[in-house]
């Protein structure tokens, strides 16, 4: 006869098998009124753990590289309020850091405890002319100037301020911090800053070498004699004949004539007048522009899918490769004139020397060859890391216009109006028509991706 099942026989099977925590008695007292059989029943469960959550970094400025002009319902675009360069006082906080939290323990069932992951803490960057304080969770300014913020890494510099134009009368500028120029810069001359560049006219065939980003509320054009370095944004009216290479992301809000534009991010060409004609412009995830090309047919290349630094690394790589195998075909050949001369005795003692460094070279060159093969594939992985990138063009696509994603390219034969987005599709290149309330929600999402890995960008403790 089977023995009747209760509450109190479970409970003590429970104490028997140590089982002490998590006990649910609605569980046990529905089994028992209800009795199930064959089938497994939960009467107990532990509480599993929660990790900590990480440590959060708080910039009290604005910390956005993306220093996007806005557009008016007429297509103009207006750069009057892009607080590119901001001001720091004596004293003032510029971040904050939140600690890292510990978690909250489990328990098994068996009352034993179960420690809770700790997040990860992060800690604060200090920069020229800050203070960190001795808790670490603060860091402020200790002189008036402006904000520099670069690699994570926040200080101030002293201010720079010209009310001119850069010409013969000021001739080149070095300056170690931000620099604010009211008016523009001539043909011929170099200005170099150590923190962002704001230009309030227009440049003209001028070198311009930023350590953070730049502003030219202008346009930027002559001969083909000017470039611009930047290690983060460039903002700009319009650009003809002219070179940028930006860290950050490039935005223009008129046309890009003839250029060669790289951004390591984005390059938006907007507004009324926004297009893109003749020239490279290149970008690692994304080129958008309202038109591309002109009626002419100018030949314009667009490449996304492209990293300056990888493609002429793995260059450089392959290079190294090709001399090596033909230092090994030069080696061999040596050898065996040596090795001939060595069994009949006439090998001198000088060809000796010569030919056990050759023996050296030949045992340590497969380890070499392995060695630059496996950077190859390692960059070759970060290179299909920006498959991922697009070309939107908002209106119209002319013939002369070709799509590069990185090596695969595609020619425009016939214009395309009404918008499109071009994508990497297993080594193809295929369109779809633009969308505007679709191209605004992949930008939106593609900002909080962007603010979100600044933040984990932080230098961990």
């Amino acid at each position: 006869m089977e023995e009747e099942l209760t509450v109190a026989a479970i409970m003590a099977l429970l104490e028997e098998a140590d089982i002490s925590f998590g006990v649910d008695q609605d569980a046990i007292e529905k089994l028992v009124a209800e009795p199930v059989y064959d089938e497994p029943v939960i009467v107990a469960q532990g509480e599993p753990p929660v990790a900590g959550e990480d440590a959060q970094i708080e910039y009290m400025f604005d910390a956005s590289r993306k220093k996007t002009p806005t557009e008016d319902e007429h297509g103009r675009v207006d750069y009057k309020d892009l607080n590119y360069i901001q001001n720091a006082s004596k004293g003032e906080v510029l971040v904050q850091r939140i600690p890292p939290t510990a978690g909250t323990p489990g328990k098994t069932v068996f009352g034993i405890e179960i420690a809770a992951l700790k997040g990860k803490d992060k800690r604060l960057i200090k920069g020229p002319n800050t203070q960190l304080s001795v808790d670490g969770l603060t860091l402020t300014s200790v002189i008036d100037g402006t904000i520099v913020f670069k690699q994570n890494s926040v200080g101030v510099q002293a201010a720079g301020n010209i009310s001119g134009s850069i010409d013969s009368s000021t001739g080149n500028i070095n300056c170690a911090g931000s620099l604010k120029i009211a008016k523009g810069i001539t043909s011929d001359f170099k200005v170099k800053v150590g923190g962002d560049l704001e230009i309030g006219g227009n440049v003209e065939d001028a070198i311009i070498e930023a350590e953070c980003s730049v502003l030219i509320r202008g346009g930027f054009f002559g001969g083909g004699h000017g470039s611009i370095t930047a290690g983060g944004d460039v903002t700009v009216k319009y650009v003809e004949n002219q070179k940028i290479r930006a860290e950050g992301s490039i935005n223009v809000g008129g046309q890009v004539l003839n250029a060669d534009i790289y951004a390591s991010e984005e390059v938006i060409v907007e507004g009324k007048m926004g297009s893109i004609v003749g020239g490279t412009v290149a970008a690692k995830h994304l080129v958008r522009t309202v038109s591309a090309g002109n009626d002419a047919g100018v030949l314009t290349h667009l490449h996304v899918g492209y990293d300056m630094k990888l493609i002429e690394c793995r260059a450089k790589i392959e290079k190294e490769l090709a001399r090596l195998e033909e230092d090994e075909a030069k080696v061999k050949k040596a050898l065996v004139t040596l090795y001939k001369l060595e069994l009949t005795g006439k090998l001198p003692p000088d060809k000796q020397t010569a030919m056990d460094k050759l023996k050296k070279f030949n045992i340590e060159l497969p380890a070499q060859v392995e060695k630059l093969q496996q950077e190859l594939k390692e960059l070759d992985l970060q290179l299909k890391e920006l498959f991922g990138a697009r070309i939107v063009i908002e209106k119209n696509v002319h013939s002369g216009t070709v799509i590069h994603f990185g090596p695969v390219y595609k020619e425009i034969l016939d214009d395309i109006a009404g918008g499109c987005v071009f994508e990497n599709v297993s080594g193809t290149i295929i369109w779809s028509p633009f969308q505007a309330d679709k191209e605004g929600a992949i930008a939106e999402e593609r900002r909080k991706k962007q603010k979100e890995t600044q933040s984990a960008a932080a230098t961990p403790a």
